[in-house]
């Protein structure tokens, strides 16, 4: 263990100081956290359970002389690399993976530099030999003899390997018969030379998790630690955020139990030690984490030492909050999603510097609602995060990723599920990408798809206005899904003459014509090298741009009006559907970097809850689906997202908080500032976006443990979205779409 500094060491007192082991912890008694504000409820503060540690095991680093990685459980994900699937078997009581390429490797960090030896526990099959390699270097190798299990060990290194992120490599020799795997490798040690004569035992899944341990007649789930052993997880601290535990010791004896704080690139800072020793009771154990709020951190469950045979005890470790129970959402009669298309967050009332005049009907709508400051979308296509919108899945799952793609026909919907419940459902669009050949028409009651090529009479936002008004007249009680996808300040544009002389710049002679827009900025946007407009063609498209956006904005207010007498039993939710504007000549599909998937978010909740909250809690489109779904009454079943209500209220704080999003093949994950991207095959690097916002230099050998983490979580995604990912299904254009779709600029 590092030494601490003097201001650690302060810290660490404080800590402690609130570490109450004599003491018993009642529910809502401590509140180191403030609860909600006041108007988010009036009861009592109660302590909720953010994260609990033993379910997280799987997904943490375990260190028992030695890093270890168990095969054939969840405990190998985003740390085992193989070019073939490792089927999970169990032989003898152990989860065992069958190999069957030649190369296999595995992913693991050092908090300090060590000499390392390697040893794995292996049943040989049609292998012949097995050499390994630490970054490169070997460290050994052996033949096989039979096909009795055995544990192979090679040489201690002759070099200590420096702290952060390493590499081991088992190369097998021998070609597998057509019916037989190499191997079966129960589990791989990464070791390190101690002075521990026992016999080592990995450290196991089944072995250190423990859902009955029992000191005193009273039960927890535990880490069931054999001594020296780490269990290292990582998480997001959030504000007002706990840690707690029960502390105990297996068998007869004493032992030695120790909590560890990590953050990459400073000094380690111990929560808590305990000596411990044989009784009828469990310690308790409640530290705040405020002065880690807001970051990312490794957390370290320490057995340091025990009598031989007795075990260190942690009894359901787990991260609380204390918070009020807020004001119910009340049920919503009228639930409505607006999504604007040829605009950015920046350019729009609550994100952008400067005021906003011409969007004068969103600036009031956004001081009425809750404004999502991190709100961040899944795919950087239209058709993508509508897809999400309406399915609450990530883009890798419904496919829906590029101009030629359509929303699978086997996909399921909120508009099915609420047509199901009675609830009319309606989609109105003039955007050509979510036109009847996508497939986002199913399951509604209404459908209207207006195309640019028609010119100004229509708009969607106009005809889905009447559509409610005209609904509401009939029948005052009826429910409604509403989704209207509008073309915002998208070219062409349809400007009066009038209008079009009174744009600047005066006495303006350039080429840009408002009909045919779209087509001559996408000519542009074609160009293998940049091209810049002249200045008097730039000043001609912003001021067009705006003219649409203040048409737009004064349709929008006749959609808030037709709300009027439903006004509290109603949710509205406004977003884009990418950030495309003038900037980038409005593409299609944006070039997939953090600047593309940022998205504005407004969410007005029936009875003005969360009124004119600015929340800064990470979100995405996968939230905003939970979110209309449950407005609307009828819950997804294996939702990807969460209600953000919960989330703007405190109920739904996050300890992971990480957003995945897709374009083709390259995939990132976002951690608070920090962004891993992926290319299959290719690439894969570490950014930090508060310094390096164009991700031009990989961060991995300075965050060794946020790599780690932010790795297994992506790999963990991955995992989930293959197991259920629907068959990409590719658009068949009509004539009317492709017309659209061509004046639009998307097509040549």
């Amino acid at each position: 263990m590092a030494t601490l500094k003097a201001g650690s060491l302060a810290l660490v007192a404080g800590l402690l100081v609130a570490c109450s082991s004599n003491s018993e912890t009642k529910p809502g008694t401590q509140n180191s956290a403030s609860p909600n504000e006041p108007g988010y409820g009036d009861g009592p503060v109660q302590d909720r359970t953010l994260l609990s540690f033993f379910d997280e095991v799987p997904s943490c680093a375990i260190e028992h002389r030695g890093v270890a990685i168990d095969f054939g459980t969840e405990g190998m994900v985003g740390r085992v690399e193989s070019a073939s699937e490792l089927e999970p078997i169990e032989r003898n009581g152990a989860t065992w993976s069958t190999i069957v390429d030649k190369e296999l490797s595995a992913t693991f960090t050092l908090v300090e530099p060590k000499h390392l030896f390697l040893s794995a526990r292996l049943a040989p099959l049609s292998g012949k030999a097995l050499s390994l390699y630490i970054d490169g270097v070997p460290l050994g190798s052996t033949k096989f003899s039979g096909e009795d299990a055995r544990t192979v060990t090679t040489a201690t290194s002759a070099d200590p390997f420096d702290a952060g992120e390493h590499k081991v490599l088992l190369r097998f020799r021998g070609k597998p018969r057509s019916s037989e795997a190499l191997a079966l490798i129960d589990w791989l040690r990464i070791g390190w030379p101690d002075d521990e004569e026992s016999t080592y035992g990995a450290p196991t899944l089944a072995d250190v998790l423990q859902a009955d341990a029992v000191i005193g007649k009273t039960p927890h789930r535990a880490l069931r630690l054999r001594t020296p052993t780490t269990v290292r997880c990582s998480l997001r601290v959030p504000k007002g955020a706990r840690f707690r535990t029960a502390l105990g010791l297996l068998g007869n004896g004493e032992g030695d139990a120790e909590v560890v704080l990590r953050r990459d690139g400073k000094e380690p800072i111990t929560l808590f030690k305990r000596h411990l020793k044989s009784s009828e009771s469990w310690e308790d154990i409640d530290a705040p984490l405020d002065p880690f709020a807001g970051e990312i951190v490794h957390l370290e469950f320490k057995g340091m030492s025990a009598t031989k045979g007795s075990r260190v005890l942690y009894g359901d470790p787990v991260l609380l909050v204390s918070t009020r129970e807020p004001e119910p959402v009340p049920a919503a009669q009228v639930v409505v999603l607006v999504l604007w298309g040829g605009v950015t967050r920046d350019e729009l009332p609550g994100y952008g510097d400067k005021p906003v005049h011409h969007l004068d009907n969103l600036g009031k709508f956004a001081d009425s609602a809750a404004v999502y400051m991190q709100h961040r979308a899944s795919v950087s296509t239209a058709g993508g995060n509508l897809a999400t919108l309406l399915t609450g899945l990530p883009a890798a799952v419904h496919t829906v990723t590029d101009l030629g793609s359509a929303l699978p026909k086997g996909v399921p919907t909120i508009t099915q599920r609420a047509r199901d419940a009675g609830i009319q459902t309606a989609l109105f669009t003039d955007v050509p990408t979510s036109f009847r050949p996508y497939g986002f028409y199913r399951s509604m009651t209404r459908f209207v798809s207006i195309s640019p090529a028609e010119g100004e009479s229509r708009s969607a936002l106009l005809e889905a206005a009447s559509f409610v008004t005209s609904t509401l007249e009939r029948e005052p009680a009826a429910r409604i899904f509403l989704v209207v996808h509008a073309e915002g300040g998208h070219p062409p544009w349809a400007p009066t003459p009038k209008q079009v002389d009174a744009l600047p710049p005066e006495k303006y002679t350039g080429d840009i014509q408002p009909r045919r827009a779209g087509q001559q900025l996408a000519s542009l946007r074609r160009k293998k090298k940049r091209v810049r407009l002249p200045e008097g063609d730039r000043i001609r498209v912003e001021a067009l741009h705006q003219l649409a956006l203040a048409e737009q904005d004064a349709a929008f207010g006749k959609l808030i009006e037709a709300l009027a007498n439903v006004e509290e039993k109603s949710l509205v939710v406004v977003t884009n559907d990418i950030s495309s504007g003038v900037d980038n000549y409005f593409p299609e599909e944006l070039p997939f970097d953090e600047a593309s998937l940022k998205a504005p978010l407004y969410i007005a909740y029936p009875s003005d809850l969360a009124e004119g909250r600015m929340v800064e809690e990470a979100t995405s489109t996968e939230d905003v689906a939970t979110t209309l779904a449950a407005a609307l009454g009828v819950p997804l079943r294996g939702a990807w997202g969460r209600d953000l209500y919960r989330v703007t209220s405190g109920l739904a704080l996050e300890t992971s908080g990480v957003r995945y999003a897709l374009f083709g093949e390259t995939h990132t994950a976002r951690w608070d500032q920090y962004l891993l991207r992926e290319k299959t095959g290719s690439f894969s690097q570490i950014c930090d976006l508060s310094i390096d916002w164009s991700c031009s230099f990989d961060r991995r050998p300075v965050l060794p443990l946020l790599s780690a983490a932010l790795r297994q979580r992506h790999a963990d995604f991955e995992r989930r979205a293959k197991a259920v990912r629907f068959e990409r299904e590719t658009v068949e254009l009509d004539d009317e779409t492709s017309a659209a779709l061509r004046i639009w600029g998307a097509l040549q």
